[in-house]
């Protein structure tokens, strides 16, 4: 059982061409992507090339690469890190910064519309990390050739620097690399009219790939400061004709440091960047940010009551820019962990009683956040009394949840009062909430994998994997912690682990939970329960292809 959004992209083709105004479509694009399976291997015959610097220091920041790659893999190379070539970088950047202001508002454009959308990607080295860039931009290249835009220049990537946005660029090599230069990669977008489209909204669209450090202290400020980079010196660009969009924050994490009160207030008394104008329109798409508004507005104090949306984030943001939107693709964590309570009843879990065992990620927000809604959820459910009872009626509590049972929904609001209430007493420690949930933690990346970059520096004639390799994968040494998978699972069908007595009193384990957000750890995990557990429900929170991965 798995969250699901994988909409037909063919028939929302012409929502896709709405980039902001419909930017769904965006995200339905990753989840369609997600679900292609392939059953036959590929035998590639393409000679692989290194990715090389070029000579002339003005043009050392532009890679030759395919409009697919992730830039971020551009910064990998160590040639950034010698001291010589940094001392080269700043004309680069100063060339691109005039390059990117003539491609994207040359002066007979700017008085069309056009945008600039901010992507927040996931700045991991790990696989996981790697692959949600990677799908992300397909995505979103999906999302601007259905609108009609193709990029300027697609063998080739280019980045600036945030640094200059106030701040001076580093010549001299340091322990952190690149890292203190702050490169960000941009794309132009045109439009072209040889390519078929029913949209004209946008006559071009810039794109920043942000890593999600580089918006940690001050996202707000920092949007303003690179769009003020771009607007510099261009009076005639009027706040109509360039519209500001945000996809992200990406994670829980994220959502809750940028909508917090202390970072709006900022942003609204921080107000000197002359591209502030364009952020009073400014359209944050959400998509995999999916917290639930307890955990950041537990007192309502915009006083609006979310329903399964971003609507007392879209009233927080207003504070700061007045006609923002804040639009949350899918559903957030709430409605979700509500609709897997009623697939488990469906499916005869009792979930007032039945034992419920969740698994999660100790390291990320969304890690310990999710467990918390699911508990705060079950027992709401548990003390229930409303006609008709969700736990006794489950497909009642599904029609609530897409608000098509009108005398249903109107309940809702109770719910997720209820649901609030629960989730500030599980924050305190209050066991009594839903005693039949409990909760295991483990740190993400259980089998002990690095980097890509670490994992690919590999001697000459070192073998990757072999069948020694396999056998002592699970032994009590290293860094991996498949050992520590093993014995749990041997300790939920065992009356010899007193930790678990209690727990385990009065019934089995009924349905297990695997709420991580590293497709390869839940693998994982499901490989080490489910020959213990035969007879469980297992659960998790999305459909991914790597599941069907031997």
């Amino acid at each position: 059982m798995a969250r699901s959004s994988s909409d037909d992209a063919g028939s929302n083709s012409g929502q896709l061409t709405r980039l902001f105004l419909s930017a769904p479509g965006v995200a339905a694009i990753v989840a369609v992507a997600s679900l292609v399976v392939g059953s036959f291997g590929f035998r590639l015959a393409r000679p692989q090339a290194e990715t090389q610097l070029q000579s002339d220091s003005s043009e050392m920041l532009r890679f030759e690469s395919r409009i697919w790659q992730d830039p971020t893999q551009f910064l990998g190379t160590d040639k950034l890190r010698d001291e010589k070539v940094r001392a080269q970088l700043p004309p680069a950047i100063a060339s691109n910064w005039a390059r990117l202001r003539k491609d994207f508002l040359p002066e007979e454009n700017r008085t069309k519309t056009n945008a600039i959308l901010f992507v927040i990607n996931n700045h991991s080295p790990f696989p996981q990390g790697v692959e949600t860039r990677l799908r992300n931009r397909v995505a979103v290249l999906a999302a601007l050739r259905a609108a009609g835009l193709v990029k300027k220049g697609s063998d080739e990537t280019r980045f600036v620097s945030l640094a200059t946005a106030g701040e001076a660029v580093p010549t001299t090599a340091a322990a952190s690399g690149v890292e203190d230069l702050k490169l960000v990669a941009y794309e132009v977008f045109w439009r072209d009219g040889s390519v078929e489209s029913s949209s004209r909204l946008y006559e071009r669209v810039l794109v920043f790939w942000l890593p999600e450090r580089h918006v940690r202290e001050h996202p707000w400020d920092t949007l303003q400061r690179l769009a003020g980079q771009v607007v510099t010196n261009m009076p005639g660009v009027a706040e109509t004709n360039l519209q500001v969009g945000v996809l992200g924050p990406r994670t829980s994490d994220g959502l809750v440091a940028w909508f917090g009160t202390n970072e709006i207030a900022y942003a609204r008394t921080n107000r000197s960047s002359d591209a502030l104008r364009f952020f009073d329109t400014v359209k944050v798409i959400s998509s995999s940010a999916r917290v639930p508004d307890a955990f950041y507005d537990p007192t309502n104090d915009t006083g609006v009551v979310a329903l399964g949306g971003r609507a007392a984030a879209a009233a927080r943001l207003k504070n700061a820019f007045t006609n923002a939107t804040v639009r949350q693709f899918g559903a957030t964590d709430d409605r979700l962990c509500f609709a897997l309570a009623a697939e488990l009843s469906l499916r005869g879990v009792d979930i007032r009683q039945d034992k419920i065992l969740l698994l999660s990620e100790y390291d990320t927000f969304y890690g310990r956040s999710l467990p918390l809604t699911f508990a705060a959820v079950i027992g709401t459910l548990r003390t229930d009394l409303q006609n008709p009872r969700p736990h006794e009626y489950p497909a009642a509590l599904l029609n609530a949840l897409t608000l098509t049972n009108g005398a249903y929904s109107s309940s809702y609001h109770d719910l997720l009062a209820n649901f609030t209430t629960n989730v500030i007493a599980l924050q305190k420690g209050d066991s009594n909430i839903a005693p039949n949930v409990v909760c295991f933690t483990y740190l993400a990346g259980l089998d002990g994998s690095r980097t890509v970059a670490d994992n690919s520096k590999q001697k000459p004639g070192e073998s990757k994997a072999g069948p020694v390799a396999d056998e002592v994968t699970d032994l009590p040494l290293g860094e991996q912690q498949l050992d520590y998978t093993k014995r749990l699972a041997f300790s939920l069908n065992s009356s010899m682990v007193s930790a678990l007595d209690t727990f385990s009193a009065g019934g089995s384990v009924k349905a297990v939970g695997l709420l991580g957000s590293d497709v390869f750890d839940k693998m994982l995990m499901l490989q080490a329960l489910r020959s213990r557990l035969p007879d469980c429900i297992f659960f998790t929170t999305e459909l991914d292809t790597r599941y069907n991965m031997p």
